[in-house]
């Protein structure tokens, strides 16, 4: 069923039809007469999503230089000697500066799919401009009771909860627009214009590192000309988020708590009325809900792999190996000893803002309940 729900069967459509998701529930109890008055009892849940979408197409207007090393020949050509000096019939130039001579192009950033042909999931995620969201939920609850009688018609009970949403996106494939606009300016490397930046001649580079722009380290030219014209290296630099190592992953994670102690008691009064007995009923309760939201800028190795049942696992590491270590701001998170390529990284937040809410009813936490989470 999954394998058909990431499927498209309508060509050149890259929205899904139904979106590909997992879950995952979990429910135990169990409890022990600790006397022949008193039961304690304890209840934990366990529940997971997991889900990935597709968003819209990055469908842009760009101004194109003259000079563009991608642009065709035939158009190119027709510009003659641009203000800057280059001339695409001869190769002659003079600076890398831009010129004055360019012209629009739209595009909706597809390469390098082929939309002639049925979608999947795999293919629309590895284009240029298809923002992809991978969603990872869990809940985990436990609840620990404790319940008797007084005698006579008299009963009491107690519980503590704990209580714990844990919401991960991640749009990894989600283009850049600065390094999208670095890239897109690309320019063939002369002797002319080559400068102090040591770059190959006759190479095709982003114009930016020609003219010695520090923000522009790592550019990788993208032709957004034709289709299946985008490298590799290019896609990669456009959508940092799916390089680890570009220290913008591009993913949020939330964190909802809720502690509950709460105790009450129910009985009748020793007298009664003409009508019958009077029946009482009091109790007390204690709730503090505590939200976070963090962009994750550092990764930490840790043994887990999130998606489906296996979320169990990662939760299980997350607390237990990795203890979930808020970094103050700008700090560096450090591998373990004994960490391996192979390791799968376990999220470090960093920029932890946190939420604090007390009351004395009792409700589970909503997102769009929740200052700054909406």
């Amino acid at each position: 069923m999954r394998a058909a729900q990431q499927r498209q069967e309508r060509p050149g459509n890259t929205i899904l039809l139904a979106v590909p998701y997992h879950t995952t529930t979990l429910f135990g109890y169990a409890s022990y007469n600790l006397t022949s008055d008193i039961k304690a009892s304890i209840q934990v849940n366990y529940g997971s999503l997991a889900e990935q979408s597709t968003g819209g197409t990055r469908t842009s207007t760009n101004t194109i230089y003259a000079d563009n090393a991608f642009l065709p020949s035939s158009i190119g050509s027709q510009f003659g000697t641009l203000s800057n000096g280059y001339n695409a019939l001869t190769g002659a130039s003079v600076t890398a500066a831009q010129p004055i001579q360019t012209l629009t192009v739209g595009t909706i950033n597809t390469n390098n799919l082929d939309l002639s042909k049925p979608m999947d999931l795999t293919a629309v995620c590895n284009t240029v401009g298809v923002p992809c969201l991978k969603l990872n939920r869990t809940m985990t609850r436990g609840v620990f009771t404790l319940e008797g009688t007084l005698g006579g018609d008299w009963s009491w009970q107690a519980y503590a909860q704990h209580s714990q949403v844990r919401e991960r996106q991640t749009a990894a494939q989600d283009s850049f627009t600065p390094r999208y606009n670095y890239a897109i300016d690309a320019i063939k490397v002369t002797a002319a214009n080559r400068g102090g930046s040591g770059l190959p001649i006759g190479s095709i580079q982003c114009r930016a590192l020609v003219l010695g722009d520090q923000s522009a380290a790592g550019c990788v030219p993208l032709n957004i000309f034709g289709n299946n014209t985008a490298s590799d290296g290019a896609t990669l630099y456009v959508n940092p988020g799916k390089d680890p190592s570009s220290g913008i992953l591009n993913t949020e994670l939330v964190l909802l708590n809720q502690d509950v102690f709460s105790g009450t008691m129910q009985g009748t009064l020793p007298w009664e009325l003409p009508a019958g007995k009077v029946a009482v009923a009091f109790g007390g309760e204690y709730r503090h809900e505590q939200a976070s939201q963090s962009q994750i800028q550092a990764i930490e190795v840790c043994t887990a792999a999130y998606g489906g049942l296996s979320d169990l696992i990662a939760w299980i590491c997350d607390w237990l190996a990795c203890s979930w270590r808020y970094s103050p701001p700008n700090a560096t998170a450090t591998l373990p000893a004994g960490s391996s390529q192979g390791s799968v990284p376990c999220i470090v937040p960093e920029n932890t803002s946190w939420f604090r809410r007390t009351s004395s009813v009792f409700r589970m936490p909503e997102l769009g309940s929740l200052p700054g989470l909406t």
